[in-house]
Order: structure tokens, then sequence, then C-alpha cells
């Protein structure tokens, strides 16, 4: 269960529907690193470098490439990194589209918070899979772009020219349908879809909004089991009041305990299947 996140997460949404910023970005290229996981306890927000508010996250940076599922798993054994004790901070220009959607599955599956911010940079194209995935999201415009996913080079080169388009037209169906499924604005997915994987859209505080700070079910969850009122949240975050700031870590509070048995069994057999198929002892 995530420990004493409440609170940062309140700042964190404050800060994101505060900021509005105009983000001026550098093209990304295909730089062809694997994706690197490391702890760090500086906010995506961070001003400073330093840890004002005294939490931790697993930081996902680089490049999403083959094999980077097993390493983010890999990554928890060897290191005892629960994933349900931190969110996720999300930093990648994408890349294979294959492996964003294996991860995106188990941040879904254990209910974990996804956050882009202008400490570390933009989260983009297979990356968006992954933020859509999380049930919980913060993110700021002019950060989170879109474009066609695509299968990584290496996937590819030992297949056949039908075989490529076969591989290639399964992999970005599996992705469309996916993406449905968590209920992305159908008019964002098209858009995605519509663009070349060398060209990006970014989204702004509208599309933001449109997508959503949290999956459309699990919102209606916690308006029926915690108390959520969505109009209520909006004037609380740009609230000082006490009141108001308690209110929002009652709902943050209520539900992490809602979600904490089910990503508990989930990870647990993440961990498992992993273990089992990699030979670990």
């Amino acid at each position: 269960m995530r420990q004493g996140w409440e609170t940062e997460l309140v700042n964190l949404r404050r800060r994101a529907s505060i900021l509005g910023i105009l983000v001026v970005l550098v093209a990304f290229t295909r730089i062809g690193c694997t994706m690197d996981f490391s702890v760090t306890h500086t906010s995506a927000f961070s001003k400073t470098g330093g840890n004002e508010a005294n939490e931790t996250y697993v930081l996902m940076r680089g490049e999403i490439r083959p094999g980077d599922y097993n390493k983010l798993i890999r990554f928890s054994i060897d290191n005892n990194v629960d994933f349900l004790a931190y969110n996720f901070i999300l930093e990648s220009p994408g890349g294979d589209v294959a492996e964003a959607l294996a991860i995106g599955r188990l941040l879904k599956s254990i209910y974990a918070q996804a956050i882009v911010g202008p400490r570390y940079g933009p989260c983009a194209s297979a990356c968006f899979i992954i933020f859509a995935s999380a049930v919980d999201r913060v993110g700021v415009a002019g950060l989170v772009g879109i474009h066609r996913p695509y299968v990584a080079p290496e996937r590819l080169r030992s297949l056949t020219v039908t075989e490529a388009e076969r591989e290639e037209t399964k992999v970005l169906l599996d992705a469309e349908k996916y993406l449905h499924t968590l209920r992305v604005p159908r008019a964002m997915v098209d858009q995605m879809f519509s663009l070349s994987s060398t060209d990006i859209h970014w989204l702004s505080d509208d599309e933001l909004e449109q997508l959503g700070w949290r999956a459309p079910w699990y919102e209606e969850l916690l308006v029926a089991r915690c108390g959520l009122n969505t109009q209520k949240e909006k004037i609380a975050l740009a609230s000082e009041d006490p009141k108001a700031k308690e209110w929002l870590k009652h709902v943050a509070s209520c539900a992490s305990l809602l979600t904490a048995p089910e990503a508990d069994k989930n990870l647990n057999a993440a961990l498992m299947h992993f273990q089992a198929h990699a030979g670990v002892r």
C-alpha cells in the first residue's frame, strides 16, 4: 500500500492545475537506449531538486525497448522496491508499443499513479499508453504527446515483408483496442493513429481535462465509495482552507485503502510469473 502520499497527491494536482505553462520542447529522436528505472526523492514539479514533500517515486526514464517490462520487474526484485509504496514519474520519448502495453497493463493492475511534470520532461508516443493506463494521472499541457506508436525495429529485422506487416498490424490494433478499453476519448485515439511516428501533437490543458485525472470507472468508484465530488475537488485544489485540504486527503486515503488488496494480489501474481519464467529463486 502506498504510504503517506495523500498530501503529495493534493500538492501535485494543485501544481498541475495552476501551472498551465507553455513548454518549449526539442523534437525527440529514437535513440536506441533501453528505459532506465530508479528511485528518486525529487518530485516532477520540484523547482529546487530537493525533496520538499518527503516523498519517493519510481522514475521511468528513456526510450521503451523490447525487454523493458522484464527489466522493470527485475528492478523491483533486485532492489527490493515495492511498487505499491510509490507513484511513478514518466519521462520518455516513447518506443516499442508492445512493451509499452505490457508496462501499462502492469501499472493499471496495481492502480498506480503516473506523473509527468517539468522537472524531468515529456512523455510521448508509446509513453502515452503507460500514462493513460494509470488510474490516477497528473500531467501538464505541452508535456504529454501523442502520435502513431510503432514496433521497435529489432522486432521486425528478422521478419519477411508479410510477417512484418502482420506483426505491426496486430500490435497497433491491440494498442488501439486497449486505448478504447481505457476510455481514452475516441477523437484523441483517432488523432494519435492519424499522425506519423515522426510527427507529434502535444496535449493541451483542455485535452488533458478530456482524458481525465482518473480512469472513468475509478472516478465513479470514488464518487460512490469515498465521497468524491469533482466540482468540489476543483474548488478545494485552489483553496488554502485547511478543511478543503483535509477533505482532499480523505478522498486520496480512501482510494488507497480501496485498491490496496487487489493491487497487492496483482503485483504478487506478476512477480511470481516473472520468477517462474526467469528462473529467479
